[in-house]
């Protein structure tokens, strides 16, 4: 009985050993995971950095791989109607004012004039208004001043697109006579009346919403396809007849 008693009590000894190492051992890994999480946090903190750089990388890449795309569809189309493009980048725009301006870092060392037509892979941006050796001030869509020749597509009506100076996604299409079969979510496009700036057909926006205004026009809001808000690149448009025409034009005058 006494032998039994002696091995019971010595497995209890042992049960109770094991257990006091298992628990200062788990301790001992507790602690040691403890004081490793600043490390692990450092390198994860380190590689979200990079993964961010990287991601940047590619956004600015993607968005330039697009431009080189639409410029090249621009390139093919203007070749047919003796157009040519001028690719350049969007140094700085201004959204919050009613007389916004564009600075593009092209000037007349690369070939841009005055009254040129500028557009990006989505559609009209505005008209070059000034021109020094490396940059040029664009007067988009989204200024007080800015007129554009403009109509429905599938129209042969010419309209004018102006800017209230209200939602910078909006601008008004006026002298749509309401005779002219139009409706929500059709396409608006350069109407190609003032040919030396832009061709005809060149996107502008969807129309929003008409009702029938004063006299015999429709009121006309148009969401405009241009994102001015996120603009990178555009293209300045080369008319290679434009001095020509205005030439003439002005001889006639």
């Amino acid at each position: 009985m006494m032998v039994s008693n002696n091995q019971f009590q010595r497995f209890k000894i042992l049960t109770s050993t094991n257990y006091a190492m298992g628990s200062i051992y788990s301790m001992r890994a507790n602690v040691v995971r403890y004081f490793s999480l600043t490390d692990i946090n450092d390198n994860l903190s380190s590689q979200n950095a990079y993964l961010q750089s990287e991601l940047t990388k590619a956004r600015t890449r993607i968005a330039q791989l697009e431009a080189d795309t639409s410029y090249i569809r621009r390139k093919t189309y203007g070749a047919e109607k003796n157009y040519t493009f001028i690719s350049a980048r969007v140094v700085n725009v201004s959204t919050d004012a009613f007389k916004n301006l564009i600075t593009i870092d092209k000037g007349s060392n690369d070939g841009i004039r005055r009254d040129m037509g500028v557009i990006c892979e989505k559609g009209v941006v505005g008209l070059v208004s000034n021109v020094n050796e490396n940059y040029s001030i664009v007067i988009p869509i989204i200024n007080t001043v800015s007129e554009i020749g403009a109509k429905v597509k599938n129209t042969s009506c010419c309209a004018s697109m102006k800017w209230e100076g209200n939602d910078v996604r909006y601008a008004s299409l006026e002298e749509v006579p309401i005779y002219t079969t139009i409706a929500d979510g059709d396409t608006v496009t350069t109407s190609g009346c003032s040919s030396t700036i832009f061709p005809e057909g060149i996107m502008i926006g969807i129309i929003d919403k008409h009702k029938k205004g004063n006299k015999d026009f429709f009121d006309i809001d148009v969401k405009l396809s241009t994102d001015f808000l996120g603009l990178n690149f555009v293209d300045i448009i080369d008319y290679k007849g434009a001095l020509e025409e205005k030439q003439l034009e002005e001889e006639n005058k």
